[in-house]
């Protein structure tokens, strides 16, 4: 689809320079005997090649956890630093961080509770992550997972709607199953640590 919109794109600048009368690529576009009409077959094919190029899958990025280190312990409240090199993508911008114990359903499930958003930095980033409940004492000497997501604008409203609602006293986590099936929420990196 992108070729098909790159070579109507250049089809249509080149006749609007040349006024018409060309037969290339497969098409075929007649003499063109008004200058608004020139311009508004330009304008239509700089509009197709800008799309085409939009249309260029972008990559997701290498997002990477420095610290903690896979295994390593970690307090209640801990900052996780990472890296990431290359851009998010248009339909995936948004970058969320996530922890889950790695005991239980609860990673079977895709249960997860979002730490919060992730706000890249040139190439590092930051975030700080509470793990287990320090008030209850629960999670002491866990094995959990900390997470790196990619979402799209729909899963990150939903993420801050979580958070917004969020209720010490009934610290529910947050089912990740519905974003993770259409694709509206990618797993980018994970590792796990092991609660003090």
């Amino acid at each position: 689809m992108q070729t098909t919109f790159l070579t109507v794109g250049i089809a249509c600048l080149i006749a609007a320079i040349a006024g018409g009368g060309l037969r290339a690529f497969g098409l075929e576009i007649p003499v063109l005997n008004s200058v608004p009409r020139q311009l508004v077959l330009g304008v239509l094919g700089a509009a197709f090649v800008v799309f085409s190029i939009w249309l260029i899958p972008v990559p997701p990025p290498e997002i990477a956890i420095a610290v903690p280190k896979d295994g390593e312990k970690v307090d209640y409240n801990v900052i996780v630093h990472g890296t990431i090199s290359g851009r998010l993508p248009a339909r995936l911008r948004y970058l969320w961080g996530a922890a889950t114990p790695v005991s239980g359903d609860f990673q079977e499930k895709d249960e997860w509770w979002p730490q919060g958003q992730i706000t890249p930095l040139g190439g590092g980033w930051d975030i700080a992550f509470q793990i287990g409940d320090e008030r209850k004492d629960i999670g002491k000497d866990k094995e959990y997972v900390i997470g790196v997501f990619l979402l799209t604008n729909e899963a990150n409203e939903s993420f801050w709607e979580y958070k917004k609602t969020w209720d010490f006293n009934n610290p529910a986590p947050y089912g990740l199953n519905k974003f993770l099936k259409t694709g509206q929420v990618i797993k980018c990196r994970l590792i796990k640590v092991v609660r003090r």
